[in-house]
């Protein structure tokens, strides 16, 4: 059968272009969505205040679920959909998108009627006390009705992705995130609608990004097509357990910042919610830029491992682990040393505890960045190929088994101050683990490969 122009590509394109072709777009794509939080926590730092501020940081693990079954499914199915570009079967791809989108528009739509009745237990659950309540519930009233275009505006990313169309995907979030700026600017501002506005501004933005995506992959000859193809329980139940891994990574994200704002709340109160909103920002941002990276080359791996061409995914692999090293390199630097600055734009009175705070902490989980890029590659990695289990393994460590352990221990070892060890620790201890697994991997199947 005759290859399209983008399956030659993938098939037969020099591996440095076609890494820059996915990954840069991959990585400024995740890069716009870590901003997206940011961009509502700055607002309302600076023109609301800083219990507003931290009533966002209430919400993250809200934000993180909802997004953990985007990157589930998305993630799963683009691994299927380019597993199956690969190996010529089209009916399969069409198939997966369209289990994909449904299974998605139907979950978001029922959770978000969920948490806009149930936001004041919820809210009180995840940890707002009484000053913080009333910011957090109005921000999730306002977003909660916008996930199903949230969860299908990252969906569609993956799916551009997997068709070779990254940049146009890049190019959308990119005004998705220019988008919500401009409105939360307006509504928060201008208006005066504090976090009501923020939320109503975000769930606008996702909707307008959702809108400019969808037309294209409703197109006739679209290489992936949602009307073709067939709703299917078993591609469901296989790509939800392929993407599990990356979905348990973003999922784990937001329990540990669940736990870290129980903790900060009983340490330093509503000013350690603060401080440690920002930094969660920084660290948000990076593994985003490292999931978009990891996630961006996925098209490459899996569909050159579908195709049999394992020399072209042990390159891609190498090449995605310089460079992932690389960006961790200079995110270490922003972070380590120009947190002071970074941390004082998101405080409209640069509150000194809160600063000081927060810039304990910043310098200390900076070291997080040498070594996340690596686990977040390997996990994608064993993604691509297929391996659900081993990508859990990893993503579990990192985002959960670790973390968990580090806030019940470093505390009492070495004080208030402990708690920030966490997550470099957590990073530290799952690469020694990861390494060996994919060295395990490598040796099994490309010792003889020769790039």
């Amino acid at each position: 059968m005759h290859l399209t122009k983008e399956e030659q590509l993938l098939a037969t394109g020099k591996i440095p272009a076609l890494f820059r072709k996915f990954a840069i777009p991959g990585v400024i794509g995740l890069l716009f969505i870590g901003l997206q939080p940011m961009i509502d926590g700055a607002v309302l730092g600076n023109y609301v205040g800083t219990e507003a501020l931290a009533s966002i940081s209430i919400f993250v693990p809200i934000y993180t679920f909802m997004t953990a079954l985007a990157v589930v499914v998305g993630v799963g199915c683009q691994a299927i959909v380019s597993m199956s570009l690969g190996s010529k079967d089209y009916t399969r791809a069409h198939s997966a998108f369209r289990t994909a989108f449904w299974s998605l528009s139907a979950l978001a739509l029922v959770m978000g009627c969920v948490f806009v009745l149930a936001a004041e237990p919820l809210c009180r659950f995840l940890g707002a006390n009484e000053v913080l309540l009333p910011y957090t519930v109005s921000y999730v009233r306002a977003f909660s009705l916008f996930f199903p275009f949230m969860l299908l505006t990252f969906l569609c990313d993956y799916m551009l992705k997997a068709m070779g169309r990254p940049y146009f995907a890049m190019l959308v979030l990119g005004g998705t995130v220019l988008l919500n700026l401009l409105l939360n600017i307006l509504f928060v501002g201008a208006f005066g609608w504090s976090t009501a506005g923020s939320g109503l501004a975000t769930g606008i933005a996702f909707t307008s990004g959702f809108a400019v995506m969808a037309p294209t992959l409703l197109k006739k000859n679209s290489l992936v097509n949602l009307r073709k193809g067939h709703f299917s329980f078993k591609l469901l139940g296989k790509m939800t357990y392929n993407g599990s891994s990356e979905g348990l990574s973003e999922l784990s994200a937001g329990i540990t910042v669940l736990l870290f704002n129980w903790v900060m709340m009983q340490t330093w109160g509503e000013v350690g919610v603060a401080a440690f909103t920002p930094i969660n920002y920084l660290l948000n941002l990076g593994i985003q830029m490292f999931i978009g990276l990891s996630d961006g080359i996925v098209p490459i791996l899996s569909f050159n491992y579908g195709a049999g061409h394992l020399n072209r995914v042990k390159a891609t692999l190498f090449l995605g682990f310089k460079t992932n090293t690389a960006i961790g390199i200079i995110l270490f630097c922003i972070m380590f040393f120009g947190n002071e600055f970074i941390i004082s734009q998101f405080f409209a009175d640069g509150g000194s505890d809160v600063l000081k705070i927060t810039s304990i902490g910043a310098s200390i989980c900076a070291f997080a960045f040498l070594l996340n890029g690596s686990n977040i590659l390997s996990s994608s990695f064993f993604t691509s190929l297929g391996d659900a289990r081993t990508s859990v393994l990893v993503s579990l460590q990192r985002g959960l088994l670790f973390v968990v352990l580090g806030i019940m221990i470093y505390p009492i070892l070495w004080g208030d101050n402990g708690i920030w060890l966490t997550v470099p620790l957590a990073e530290f201890f799952t690469f020694v683990s990861s390494m060996y697994l994919l060295k395990k991997r490598l040796n099994k199947w490309l010792v003889n490969i020769h790039v």
